[in-house]
This record gives C-alpha cells, structure tokens and sequence, in this order.
C-alpha cells in the first residue's frame, strides 16, 4: 500500500494527485486529502482528515509514503525510519501563501533525507528509491539539526 499525505492545510494540491495518477491501479493506494477534493477513483480509498493515531497507523503499514513538505508529517515519517517521497507546496500553484515548504524540501534534499518529487520526475521510480532507503532518527542527530535549520531559515 502507498500512503498519500496532503495534510490539513486549507489550500487544494490537485499537482499532488496529479502526480500520483499514474500509480494507479497497479497500486493499492490510500489518499489523504485534507481540503484537496478526492477524485472519481474508485480504486483508491479516500482519507479527508484523520486522528494523528490514525495517520500514524496508515504511516507504519504502508510500503511507501508520499507527502506534503509540511515539518510535521515529514518529521513523523522520519521518525518511523522511512525515507518519504516529498512533493513541495507552491505559491506560484495557490497551493500555500508563500514557498516555505520549498525551502525546507530543499534543505532536507541536500542531506539526503527524502525523496524529492518535483514536476517531470517519474513516481514510480521515486517510490522505488524511497523503499531502498532509511533513515535513522535520533534526538539530538544530524537530522535534528538540518530540521532546526531549515525552519529557522523561513521564519
């Protein structure tokens, strides 16, 4: 199963199922959507907002997960060891007020701690290099410190 996380915020990422599309139906795939319109997919079970218990859930059963650059969900899958396939949020889409989530996309990227999905890259092969890799948290780790830097560099 393929997890997709959009997260809760108020603004649509249709570009996200976009780019999921062609995962379908060689793929047992579970969307959340948040504001995001679920599409006519009758194979794909649809998720709008769920308990953190629940997601968490859907996180640890899936075989790869793909995401929002939303801190949050990437730092809960990080911490179960996955490597996630990241699509950022654009302004320039009207997918968020401004490009923090590039920002921190970017800075998680150079540390190799994701992998990045940007318009033109293949999903299929981005799933595939996402379940070859892992990632080790700690507190206090590299990652930690790459997280801390990127939000202090948007605010």
């Amino acid at each position: 199963m393929i997890l997709t996380a959009l997260g809760t915020d108020e603004h649509p990422f249709e570009r996200a199922l976009d780019a999921i599309d062609p995962l379908r139906p060689a793929h047992e795939l579970v969307v959340q959507h948040g504001h995001t319109p679920a599409r006519d997919w009758a194979e794909v079970r649809w998720l709008d907002f769920v308990e953190f218990d629940t997601l968490l859930s859907f996180m640890r059963e899936a075989d790869a997960i793909v995401c929002h650059a939303g801190v949050g969900t990437i730092m809960t899958v990080l911490s179960l060891g996955r490597r996630p396939v990241v699509i950022p949020r654009l302004a320039a889409y009207g997918e968020h007020v401004d490009d923090h989530q590039l920002q921190i996309f970017d800075k998680l990227t150079q540390r190799g701690f994701l992998v990045p999905f940007l318009d033109g890259t293949d999903i299929e092969a981005a799933i595939e290099e996402s379940r070859s890799g892992t990632v080790e948290w700690q507190r206090d780790s590299r990652l930690a410190e790459a997280i801390a830097a990127a939000v202090d560099g948007v605010a």
